[in-house]
């Protein structure tokens, strides 16, 4: 009876069958790419928010996903691109989606935001101005554009942070944070006639009531699996956020990874996939690559190596290459030794048909490291010639679904519709800001302004590498061996004498007057003494 008791009986249902849950129908989603996440950690996203979040600049939201994870109800967002606004309606459906120039949109972003919060206090600006007048990639062309007059001195991208700051000094949130480039240090903008950098600029603009600090953040440090560095500048008139700011010296989070996660942990799951063709995988729409133009020299390029610096596959030559400059910006591609061609990236010359070496950088064409953390994702993920985009063993380049995992955007519910093309992955996952690290502030700063927790540094040398290994900390050396076995016994090491621990070089009559003079012997002569 005590068996039959909790045995669940054929002829009674669990539960009414109106209440009965059905599945989804398949055909409602045919088509649509979601990221990589389980149903479960979808429906924690969508928890009651807790905060109001305005955000400028939304590119297509992938930043954000972090905010809204950390409890942001996002009520605004802005978005020049009217292809990027549809990516924003459909992953953020109660947002205001204001779509133009800033310039022009400033005011409808904080007549709608006011109509929305009422009498509420606004909690937080998100503010990641485009990036492209700033970064080094493809500074080289903008300069000769420059210099050739098809280009204005002064970028005018780079002023798109003024009509943000007239929509935070109106809506007056409580925490502003802004992300760029690092470059963004050295960005002169023109400012009521003159030319000023964009810090000075946003400090001015907000006035004595806001304090921050802008530093560069390291994202490994902050659990995502790629060396992406950004300058991250908060501010805040928020009386708790200013006494944190005081105490800490900083209102970044505390660095959470003393070690980056590797590029192997990252995504050495995935399915392999080859580029001698356009390949994908049946099971992940994203996982997908296109042809890989130099497949030939990519497969002779070792992990971590660049293919324009192949040896010769016939006998072995290693051909150093040519040295770059005025003049000399054709590689070598013909072996010293036996003169036939080498396994480098080349293409054919239309006019005299011979083979000649194409051009490129030295980050141009190479291979990842597996046990190291991956490159800045960028918006060319599917290049093989733009830099650090080859997988480090496989002949192709990273897929999107990849490019997800590096940029932590597989943690998060995000819908890309029902055919992204290479290019809206490309622009999307490249100018991303991690979402985890977006999470990760949020969730201090509201902890800051309510008081939940009390933000601590790390503990000293927490987040440092280790030192490598010396003479002095290795283990087979006495004096490394003795104080092992001290800590072992649980006493402390003896103390060094203040005579010994002289520095170097003084004089012999320092010495004799510092120590005590003693008798010598035979045994003495042995060591090297005095002794008779």
């Amino acid at each position: 009876m005590a068996n039959n008791r909790n045995r669940r009986s054929r002829n009674v249902t669990s539960r009414p069958a109106t209440t009965r849950r059905r599945k989804p129908d398949p055909a409602s989603k045919k088509g649509r790419v979601y990221s990589s996440m389980s149903d479960k950690k979808k429906k924690q996203t969508h928890r009651k928010d807790t905060i109001s979040v305005v955000s400028l600049f939304s590119s297509f939201g992938l930043g954000d996903l972090g905010v809204r994870a950390a409890g942001g109800r996002i009520l605004a967002m802005a978005e020049m691109e009217e292809s990027r606004c549809e990516f924003l309606r459909r992953n953020y459906p109660d947002a205001q989606i204001v779509q133009g120039d800033i310039w022009e949109t400033k005011d409808e972003v904080v007549r709608r935001v006011r109509e929305t919060l009422g009498d509420e206090e606004l909690f937080l600006v998100v503010a990641t101005p485009p990036c492209q007048g700033m970064s080094p990639n493809g500074m080289g062309s903008l300069n000769k554009s420059k210099r050739e007059g098809k280009r204005a001195e002064i970028e005018a991208r780079n002023e798109l942070i003024l009509p943000g700051l007239d929509v935070i000094k109106q809506l007056r949130p409580l925490y502003v944070f802004f992300e760029n480039v690092v470059e963004m240090r050295t960005t002169r903008i023109l400012y009521k006639g003159k030319q000023r950098f964009v810090l000075d600029v946003i400090a001015k603009e907000l006035g004595f009531e806001y304090v921050g600090k802008d530093e560069v953040v390291a994202f490994s440090a902050y659990g995502v699996p790629q060396n992406r560095e950004r300058l991250i500048s908060v501010y805040t008139r928020d009386s708790k956020g200013t006494a944190a700011l005081k105490r800490d010296g900083t209102l970044l989070p505390p660095r959470t990874h003393a070690r980056p996660i590797t590029l192997r942990k990252a995504i050495g799951h995935f399915e392999e996939l080859d580029g001698r063709t356009a390949a994908k995988s049946e099971h992940d729409p994203l996982h997908r690559v296109k042809k890989l133009n130099q497949y030939h020299a990519v497969s002779h390029t070792p992990e971590g190596c660049t293919a324009f610096n192949n040896p010769c596959s016939h006998c072995g030559h290693p051909n150093d290459s040519m040295p770059r400059g005025k003049g000399k910006d054709r590689r070598r591609i013909q072996c010293k030794n036996c003169r036939r061609l080498l396994p480098r990236p080349k293409m054919k010359d239309k006019a005299t048909g011979r083979w000649v070496a194409t051009k490129g950088f030295p980050t141009s064409h190479r291979r990842m490291w597996w046990d190291k953390p991956a490159p800045t994702a960028t918006k060319n993920l599917m290049v093989a010639s733009s830099d650090n985009k080859l997988h480090p063993e496989q002949n192709r380049t990273l897929s999107p679904a990849e490019v997800q995992v590096l940029q932590t955007v597989d943690r998060y519910a995000y819908d890309w519709g029902k055919n992204p093309t290479d290019k809206e992955l490309g622009d999307a996952l490249g100018e991303a800001v991690p979402p985890l690290f977006f999470e990760k502030l949020t969730r201090h700063l509201v902890a800051i302004s309510t008081g939940t927790t009390d933000p601590v540094k790390l503990r000293d040398g927490c987040d440092r590498e280790p030192r490598p290994a010396t003479a002095r900390t290795n283990p087979t050396t006495p004096p490394a061996r003795k104080k092992a076995s001290a800590r072992r016994r649980g006493r402390a090491t003896k103390p060094r004498n203040p005579i010994k621990s002289k520095p170097r070089g003084r004089k012999k009559a320092e010495r004799g007057t510092s120590a005590p003079s003693r008798p010598t012997t035979k045994e003495d002569s042995k060591r090297g003494g005095n002794g008779d």
